[in-house]
């Protein structure tokens, strides 16, 4: 059994990643605008513009029951807080793990940096993706075609991340073995720290002043 197959025994495994407007210092989420979800057990992928829409609140995938995979947590999570979908338990960021592996040893541990470690076919250029992040940030409407658009740019994040979790996971059981109940719980208590700093980013932090 791969270290995969172990996490399929446990979790649904959803690939995910999102598009969305920050406050003035790119701390949270303000402005959710599309989401991107794909299914590791069905291949089925999910594109969701959620801005402009009646879509608060709604979960699509079972978050008891789902673990979801992205790269820098913070983003993903503070989408879905914007949404009012809650925190999700379950969170594998590949960006903490890549740092637990590399962090001394690659120049840059970005979702474009990996995904040409890894190899991945045609990755998204430097030029296209701050295109893209341009069209998101800086517009507040959106034409049908832009939107189409602006969905199939973070579908290819999403199929990045996904190339990026398997040579990942290969290396993390080359490296430190195949005790896969302790590298899963590991994983997902890096995962869960990145989805606090995001409730913390989103809520604030009290301060006892007295």
């Amino acid at each position: 059994m791969s270290f995969l197959e172990y996490i399929k025994t446990k979790f649904r495994v959803v690939v995910v990643d999102t598009e969305f407007q920050s406050d003035v210092s790119n701390t949270y989420c303000t402005k959710a605008l599309c989401a991107v979800y794909k299914d590791l057990s069905t291949g089925q992928t999910l594109k969701i513009w959620d801005y402009g829409q009646r879509n608060m609140a709604q979960h699509h995938f079972d978050f008891e029951k789902t673990m979801f995979v992205c790269h820098y947590a913070n983003a993903e999570v503070g989408y879905f807080l914007n949404m009012l979908m809650g925190r999700p338990p379950y969170v594998f960021d590949c960006w903490t793990e890549l740092a637990k592996l590399y962090k001394s040893r690659w120049p840059a541990l970005s979702l474009l940096a990996a995904a040409r470690a890894y190899e991945f076919p045609h990755p998204t250029s430097t030029e296209e993706k701050e295109y893209f992040r341009d069209m998101c940030i800086k517009q507040n409407t959106w034409t049908e075609n832009e939107r189409e658009k602006i969905l199939n740019y973070c579908e290819k994040d999403v199929l990045m991340s996904e190339h990026v979790f398997y040579g990942l996971l290969k290396d993390l059981e080359k490296t430190c073995g195949n005790d896969y109940e302790t590298l899963l719980e590991q994983a997902l208590e890096r995962g869960q720290s990145m989805a606090c700093v995001a409730s913390v980013l989103k809520n604030g932090m009290p301060v006892d002043v007295k």
